[in-house]
């Protein structure tokens, strides 16, 4: 009887682990949908950063995209002309939309492991400016822009920092 037991309690673990898998590739295909309509929208997918008038970067594109992950009432709470770590874009953080939040990976609240792929031949190549579709010869679906991180590397949703490929180690 003990056996059966534990074939039942293995045959649930394997099927959560299925259904939170499946959420999780659910979520990077809600988040990249909206990029794309931040594209249509907009002209541009969106920067890495939205940044200050003289380049500092101050939330994350995260932030950028939550009208079109239907978060508009969200979108319009925060200052968008001050950093994520602002007195009043800090009460934010603890909101942080569902779809940011990977069922795979125990992360503190408010961080995702969600990451932009970030770097001088990427999409999003660290610069205020966003890629235009026509700008990516590749194709779309040969096109790395965000990358489910070691839950180590999770961020405040609302922090513009992401995942630096190190050419020395491209797996890290």
């Amino acid at each position: 009887r003990l056996e059966v037991e534990e074939l039942i309690d293995s045959a649930h673990r394997a099927g959560r682990q299925a259904a939170q898998r499946n959420q999780s590739i659910n979520n990077m295909k809600q988040i990249m949908l909206a990029m794309i309509n931040n594209h249509d929208a907009r002209g541009t997918l969106p920067a890495h950063a939205v940044y200050s008038d003289d380049g500092k970067p101050l939330l994350s594109w995260r932030v950028h995209i939550l009208p079109f992950i239907e978060e508009q009432a969200l979108y319009e709470q925060f200052h968008l002309d001050e950093p994520w770590d602002s007195e009043h874009n800090k009460t934010l953080i603890a909101q942080m939309p569902e779809v940011y939040r990977n069922p795979n990976a125990v992360i503190e609240p408010g961080k995702t492991n969600y990451l932009a792929a970030v770097g001088t031949d990427f999409v999003m190549d660290g610069t205020k400016d966003g890629a235009k579709f026509e700008n990516i010869t590749d194709g779309m679906s040969k096109t790395v822009i965000v990358v489910e991180a070691d839950p180590k590397r999770a961020v405040e949703w609302t922090r513009p920092a992401d995942w630096e490929m190190n050419p020395e180690n491209p797996h890290d």
